[in-house]
């Protein structure tokens, strides 16, 4: 049977016009895969800015809190030593920082509770593989918080004479008479006797003075006394 007159006509003039276009649901389709791809690109752009953001912030208010504490520190009528002082600052920034982080990760839509249980269970066994650098650690909290020496104290512990250098939370240095750098764990130095030379302004020095049998012992006594007022 033959097409209509206008019918065909019709046909000829719509196909006579260009290429045919997608019409209908697959044109639909395409247009909201280019629109759900373009929010989720401007989505994820948003969530690593606001995720740096909160980490930049969480720097600069975590610098600013240790500088305030070690201000108010510098200030007590009863001032902690260096050590100590270096042991809060650097945990106060630390403890801001990581608050930060946890906040940028929540705020980057990630369930905190399941990474905090797994990060302690990682612990437990991170824990476990190296308990003597937990337990130097541990150690090395304890000579914060008791403070039996400062930088610059001449100690003595384990048999070895030495000026503290520096302390970190797993060791202790020591520069000793002859020039030497010892480094001893902190776990080695609060498990035994710390002997503070230097702690006090003052201290004994036994000296043993050969004397004649003739000898007046009262000049020589007066002598002595005479010594050591001039060199004090």
């Amino acid at each position: 049977m033959p097409f209509p007159i206008d019918l065909l006509s019709l046909v000829i003039a719509a196909t006579a016009e260009g290429p045919a276009q997608p019409i209908g649901l697959p044109a639909n389709l395409d247009g909201w895969m280019v629109m759900f791809s373009s929010v989720f690109t401007l989505q994820l752009l948003y969530r690593v800015a606001v995720f740096f953001a909160i980490l930049l912030v969480a720097g600069i208010v975590g610098r600013i809190a240790s500088r305030a504490v070690a201000a108010v520190l510098a200030r007590a009528s009863r001032k902690p030593g260096s050590l100590q002082v270096t042991f809060i600052v650097t945990w106060i920034r630390r403890g801001v920082l990581i608050f930060g982080l946890i906040m940028a990760i929540q705020n980057a839509g990630v369930e905190i509770t399941p990474l905090i249980a797994g990060l302690s269970i990682g612990g437990i066994v991170l824990g476990l593989a190296v308990q003597g650098t937990l337990s130097n650690f541990i150690s090395g909290i304890m000579l914060m918080i008791y403070q039996p020496f400062d930088v610059n104290d001449v100690i003595e512990t384990k048999g070895i004479i030495g000026s503290v250098f520096a302390m970190t939370m797993i060791n202790t240095v020591l520069n000793t008479p002859d020039n030497r750098q010892v480094i001893i764990p902190n776990n080695d130095i609060w498990g035994t006797t710390i002997i503070n030379i230097t702690r006090n302004p003052n201290r004994r020095v036994d000296l043993m003075a050969s004397v004649a049998y003739g000898a007046d012992l009262d000049q020589t006594i007066a002598l002595i006394r005479e010594l050591l007022a001039n060199n004090p």
